[in-house]
């Protein structure tokens, strides 16, 4: 964890119990009160929509969160953040630990703009990610996973996923367990297949979402290994799936 001194959360032995610093950036600081073990998540306050690190010390930005977060931190944002966009200079942010990234406190929500420069989320095998109340857009690939890439587990509730593409999966693509509820995917494009979502393995479970509009490039066809492409934005090959309801003319 990088050392800044007005903000970066630190650790003080207390009766061998650890006292858990949280940071707020700008609007302050809060603690909660000292637990035993561990395992007490931090919250991660990001206070500007800058993509930078380092340039502020009064400041947090989104990366620098998901950089110096532990498993089962809280990431959230402040309320001079609601409506404002996030745009990613060049690089994708790539989850390494389980987190949780959530802006339903703000009324109108954080956007998550790759800039058509780069993916925009990727999710490593082994991890628990949430997402919640976020936009994601504007992410690009030569490879899969225009909008984000899951190998991990990933749950999105009250996200929307739109104008995101790539080779294939040009919203998301996803090798793990995907859940989505409450979501839209909308608006993607792939070269080849999965325009809206590439399921290669894993489960997915799609709950009270629209997978609609989305394009890819070689259609709906069926493949040898049962792979089903389906030309308005899913393709699917896994063992265990349920998608309840979806805003297109197909149903699973």
């Amino acid at each position: 964890m990088r050392s800044k001194s007005s903000r970066t959360p630190h650790f003080e032995a207390l009766e061998e119990r650890r006292l858990l610093a949280v940071l707020a950036g700008a609007a302050g600081v809060w603690a909660p009160p000292p637990t035993s073990g561990d395992t007490e998540p931090t919250i991660w306050l990001v206070t500007t929509a800058s993509d930078s690190t380092g340039d502020h010390e009064d400041l947090l930005s989104l990366r620098e969160a998901i950089e110096s977060a532990r498993t089962g931190d809280l990431i959230r944002f402040a309320a001079t953040l609601s409506g404002q966009t996030i745009t990613l200079a060049g690089k994708q942010l790539s989850l390494s630990v389980g987190v949780t990234i959530d802006s339903s406190d703000l009324q109108k929500g954080v956007t998550i703009d790759g800039g058509k420069g780069c993916r925009v989320f990727s999710v490593a095998e082994g991890i628990e990610v949430s997402m919640v109340n976020l936009r994601i857009c504007g992410g690009v690939t030569t490879a899969s996973g225009g909008g984000i890439r899951n190998a991990g587990t990933l749950k999105l509730t009250g996200c929307a996923v739109v104008d995101n593409s790539a080779a294939r999966g040009g919203g998301i693509e996803s090798s793990g367990e995907l859940t989505l509820i409450n979501c839209t995917v909308a608006g993607n494009s792939a070269k080849t297949t999965g325009g809206g979502l590439d399921i290669s393995g894993g489960t997915v479970s799609v709950e009270n979402s629209i997978v609609a509009g989305n394009r890819a490039e070689g259609g709906e066809r069926q493949y040898p290994e049962g792979r089903r492409c389906f030309g308005f934005g899913i393709v699917c090959s896994f063992s265990l799936y349920r998608l309840d309801r979806v805003g297109s003319p197909h149903r699973i």
